[in-house]
């Protein structure tokens, strides 16, 4: 009879320690997967920022002359867009678009 137990609870604890395993698999999987994602954004978003920076010193265009262009925009943000550091809305899209006197799409033709 106690072997029977001592059975029974070795076959609860294999099939816990099993979940538990599986468990650390999946969460390393999707830690991982987020890494990346998040690496990807960054690459993204200093890939846009010399895009715009390109665009603007093609133009002959200051930071400043953006900003006085724009409806919104402060010169902190362009910089820090430009450098990749700043994630932005749409809005923004538009306005950095009106600054440089460009469509907005022509913003997004960095690939």
């Amino acid at each position: 009879m106690l072997i029977q137990l001592i059975n029974k609870y070795n076959k609860k604890l294999s099939f816990v320690i099993s979940s538990y395993n599986n468990f650390l698999l999946n969460y390393h999987a999707f830690c991982l997967k987020e890494h990346n994602m998040e690496k990807q954004r960054e690459e993204k978003l200093k890939k846009f920022g010399n895009n715009l920076k390109k665009l603007r010193t093609d133009l002959n265009l200051s930071q400043d002359d953006v900003v006085l262009n724009s409806d919104k925009l402060v010169k902190a943000t362009v910089s820090d867009i430009e450098n990749g550091k700043r994630n932005f809305a749409y809005s923004t899209l538009l306005d950095l678009a009106k600054g440089l006197g460009k469509e907005p799409k022509d913003l997004l033709d960095f690939e």
